[in-house]
C-alpha cells in the first residue's frame, strides 16, 4: 500500500518539474488608442516565464523587454503611439531552459482628436517700446592657442550685431543689448567657438584672447574602408541579421579591417559600453583604433577612430550619423562625408550622451 500510495504522489509531482513557459493573456489598455496615447501592453504568463518580449514586425530594431511584477506572471511595458492605423505584435516568453510560448495580437489606433481653434481676442495697439539699454564688447582672436598668431577674418556675431576681426585679429561689437549673451566665432577650416559675457549698458565688455582651433583633414588612404571586405558583409553579424548600413555594422567592420579584432559587441551602440567592460580596456583618452560611444536615444551610436592627430584632433569613420531616412538598412558609409577629423571638444557634441572610447590595441 505504500508503494502505491508513494508512486501517485511522484505521478502528480511530474507536471511541476515541466519548466515550459506559457502565456495566458495579453491585453491593451486603452483598449481603442489614439495616436499620440501611451498604451500600456500587460501579459500575463505562468510563473516558469524568466523573460518576455514585444516585437512590432513593422518597426526595425530589437524587441522591447517587458518588465515583470513581483511574483514573476504579470509582464508590462509603456509604448506611445505615434502614427494611426492597423498595428501587429508579437509577445514572446521565455523559461529559462530557452522554451517559449508565443501571442500574435492585432489593434487599430484612431486619428488623434484635432482641437478646434478658439477665438481669438482682437488685437489690441502694442504700447510703445521702451529705449534699449546697450553696450560694446570686444577681444581679440589668435590661432589655435591664446599665444597663437593674431586670426584676422574671424566672423563674430553677438545679439544680432556682427563683425569681423582686423589684421591684428581684434573686434569691437557696439549697440549690444545689455544683459547676459553669447558671442560666437567662426572661420572657414577652423573649428567654431562661443562664449558669453555680461553687458553692461554704456559700457564696453572685453572677453580677452580667444582662440580658433584649426581644422585639419585626413588625406592618408590608410583611413578609407574596402566595403568589399567580406567582414562588412556575410561575414559580419550585423549584416547577416539584415542591419547593413547601421553604425553598429561598419564599426564591427572596421575593427576587423583594421585589427583584426571580432569580439566586439553585436548588440544596438548603447550597450556597447556596458558589454565591453569583461573583455576590452575603456577610458575617456582617445587612441588610434578605439571605438567611441554615444549612449543617448533609442539606440545609441558608435564611431571608428583611425588616428588622434599630433594636435590632439580625432579622425573617424562612421556610418549612419546622419540618415535622411532611419530605415532597417540605415543611411551606410559612403554619403556620411567620412573620413572626418573632430576635436575632442566637438568629439563629445558630435551626438548626444558621450561615454568613452573602447580600446582594440
Amino acid at each position: 500500500m505504500r508503494v502505491v500510495t508513494l508512486l501517485l504522489v511522484l505521478l502528480l509531482a511530474l507536471p511541476s518539474l515541466s519548466f515550459a513557459v506559457k502565456i495566458k493573456s495579453v491585453d491593451i489598455e486603452p483598449d481603442h488608442p489614439k495616436a499620440g496615447d501611451t498604451v500600456l501592453f500587460t501579459a500575463k504568463t505562468d510563473k516558469n516565464a524568466t523573460k518576455v518580449e514585444i516585437n512590432f514586425p513593422a518597426v526595425p530594431g530589437p524587441p522591447e523587454q517587458m518588465k515583470p511584477n513581483k511574483s514573476g506572471d504579470k509582464w508590462q511595458i509603456k509604448i506611445k503611439m505615434s502614427k494611426p492605423g492597423k498595428k501587429e505584435f508579437t509577445v514572446t516568453a521565455y523559461d529559462k531552459k530557452g522554451k517559449k510560448d508565443k501571442d500574435d495580437k492585432k489593434f487599430e489606433v484612431a486619428e488623434a482628436n484635432v482641437p478646434q481653434p478658439k477665438p481669438q481676442p482682437s488685437p489690441q495697439p502694442a504700447p510703445a517700446p521702451e529705449k534699449q539699454k546697450v553696450g560694446s564688447v570686444s577681444g581679440k582672436l589668435h590661432k589655435n592657442s591664446a599665444a597663437g598668431a593674431a586670426l584676422s577674418g574671424v566672423s563674430v556675431s553677438c545679439g544680432g550685431k556682427n563683425a569681423t576681426t582686423d589684421g591684428n585679429g581684434n573686434f569691437r561689437l557696439d549697440g549690444v543689448a545689455a544683459g547676459s549673451t553669447t558671442i560666437s566665432f567662426s572661420k572657414a577650416g577652423y573649428d567654431s567657438y562661443q562664449t558669453s559675457a555680461n553687458i553692461e549698458a554704456g559700457k564696453t565688455a572685453s572677453v580677452g584672447d580667444r582662440w580658433l582651433t584649426e581644422r585639419v583633414s585626413p588625406v592618408s588612404k590608410s583611413y578609407t574602408p574596402n566595403l568589399n571586405n567580406p567582414v562588412y558583409s556575410n561575414e559580419n553579424p550585423f549584416y547577416r541579421s539584415g542591419y547593413w548600413g547601421q553604425c553598429t555594422w561598419f564599426a564591427w567592420g572596421r575593427a576587423a579591417e583594421v585589427t583584426g579584432n571580432r569580439g566586439l559587441p553585436t548588440k544596438n551602440a548603447k550597450e556597447w559600453w556596458d558589454i565591453a567592460q569583461k573583455n576590452f580596456k575603456t577610458g575617456q583618452v582617445p587612441k588610434r583604433n578605439s571605438i567611441i560611444v554615444w549612449g543617448a536615444g533609442k539606440y545609441g551610436h558608435v564611431a571608428y577612430v583611425e588616428d588622434v592627430l599630433d594636435n590632439g584632433n580625432i579622425v573617424l569613420n562612421e556610418a549612419n550619423y546622419k540618415p535622411a531616412s532611419f530605415g532597417m538598412k540605415g543611411e551606410g558609409y559612403l554619403n556620411q562625408g567620412c573620413p572626418k577629423t573632430l576635436s575632442i571638444g566637438n568629439i563629445k557634441d558630435h551626438y548626444e550622451g558621450f561615454t568613452g572610447y573602447i580600446y582594440l590595441d
